[in-house]
């Protein structure tokens, strides 16, 4: 019996291959945030999981080290979050995240705040730029992923 190709939510299948989704992790504590940015990432062919505070992002990414589970390519996350923000989170878990791209986004930039994701080489947005922006931005930070 010839085993069939196993493949996940988001993969395609092109001439018998299997082109694996690229992986994206989104973190904001606001739905409305949430929802257009897992649209926009999704027509342009991304697989979505999402948190709703840093301490969600921390377990995400803890399990899916511990499991084996691959790593998102992009993450993107809303610095003030409930339990933990986003670029002390990212921090927590910034050794499994290998290469992803990782943009962060916010209401207000400040000096403080380009201090404290310095680490993350992350690319730093204020919400509304980022919003109307995101297609353009997520193909700058990963060209290879997005078409």
């Amino acid at each position: 019996m010839e085993n069939s190709p196993v493949h996940t939510k988001g993969d395609r299948v092109d001439g018998g291959l299997i082109m694996r989704a690229p992986l994206a992790l989104v973190a904001d504590d606001e739905p409305a945030v949430l929802r257009p940015i897992r649209a926009i990432l999704g027509s342009i062919g991304y697989e979505v999981i999402t948190a709703s505070n840093g301490l969600e992002v921390v377990e995400v990414v803890r399990e899916r080290a511990r499991s084996g589970a691959r790593m998102p390519e992009l993450v993107i996350s809303d610095v003030n979050m409930p339990w933990l923000a986003g670029p002390e989170a990212l921090l927590a878990v910034i050794e499994h995240l290998g290469q992803a791209a990782v943009i962060v986004m916010t209401g207000h930039i400040s000096p403080d705040l380009e201090g404290r994701v310095r680490p993350l080489r992350a690319r730093i947005f204020a919400k509304p730029e980022l919003m109307s922006t995101l297609r353009d931005v997520v193909c700058e930070c990963r060209p290879q992923l997005a078409h």
